[in-house]
């Protein structure tokens, strides 16, 4: 093999290793595009729409046509913390300036975007409710621990036994939590069913009757219910409270990205949606 044969082989060998590689660069390249995927975040009218898109083309030759790298859909819970502010609105924000209404509070704190169409303005609705709710949860406590104000000393049967140094670091963490299990039961909190026992708002006053029996004179003692007003005020911070916690619950859960927090928050959204939907 002469000089200029073996020159052309170097050659030809050079043209084939770079050809190889000018061609090899490209197709490592859409073998990793191809297995790489397009993470899409939406709403959950977004992923139905998109997810029956790609189901219209499951029978398309090519995966571009079948939309193989849409993957993973991925639901924001954005939307269902609006849905349910929304529903807080709808149920609280009344025309009428009531004191202890939202409404009243917007006037005294000046919220002059605030008029109810939670979709047009998010935050300002969002910040209105989380202000007022904050205060009426402080005065919630206020009133089970007997405080005049946040400096007055807290009043309770289980929290002198708290600071007895008798008890162990775990009695006392499970008296700490029989406190807020009594504040939690007290004012109805995490409690979505139905009472066994309807309380009807009633008092008695004590009555005499005289009765003539057979010409002697019996007199006869009965009890009167007198019916007394619900407290209409008293209901309805109470139910602010409740949609306030849970709104704060899905903001704090969002924050953190508990999944599993997450998953117990939805199943709570539930009595919310369906009774404020029915009415």
């Amino acid at each position: 093999m002469n000089q200029s044969t073996k020159t052309v082989l170097q050659l030809w060998t050079a043209m084939r290793i770079s050809y190889q590689r000018f061609i090899g660069e490209p197709l490592e390249i859409l073998i990793c595009l191809e297995n790489t995927k397009c993470h899409l975040e939406g709403d959950q009218l977004t992923r139905v729409r998109l997810q029956e898109a790609r189901n219209l083309r499951t029978l398309s030759i090519t995966p571009e046509k079948r939309f193989d790298d849409l993957h993973p859909i991925v639901c924001e819970m954005w939307h269902s913390k609006q849905d349910f502010l929304e529903k807080c609105y709808k149920t609280l924000y009344k025309a009428d300036n009531t004191p202890g209404t939202l409404n009243f509070f917007k006037t005294i704190l000046h919220r002059t975007n605030v008029n109810g169409k939670v979709k047009g303005r998010f935050q300002p609705h969002y910040d209105l409710l989380m202000a007022v709710g904050e205060g009426l949860i402080k005065e919630q406590i206020f009133e089970f621990f007997q405080m005049e104000n946040e400096y007055s000393k807290p009043t309770h049967p289980l929290l002198t036994e708290l600071e007895d140094d008798n008890f162990s670091e775990d009695q006392k963490r499970d008296m700490f939590y029989n406190v807020i299990a009594d504040f939690m039961k007290m004012y109805g909190y995490g409690m979505v069913d139905t009472p066994d026992k309807f309380i009807v708002n009633a008092q008695y006053v004590q009555k005499l009757r005289a009765v003539i029996v057979d010409g002697k004179l019996a007199i006869e003692q009965f009890l009167e219910p007198i019916l007394v007003e619900p407290d209409e005020l008293y209901n309805y911070s109470l139910q602010l409270c409740h949609w306030y916690l849970q709104l704060a619950e899905l903001s704090d859960t969002a924050k953190e990205g508990d999944m599993n927090r997450l998953v117990l928050n939805c199943k709570y959204n539930l009595p919310f949606f369906f009774i404020h939907t029915l009415n």
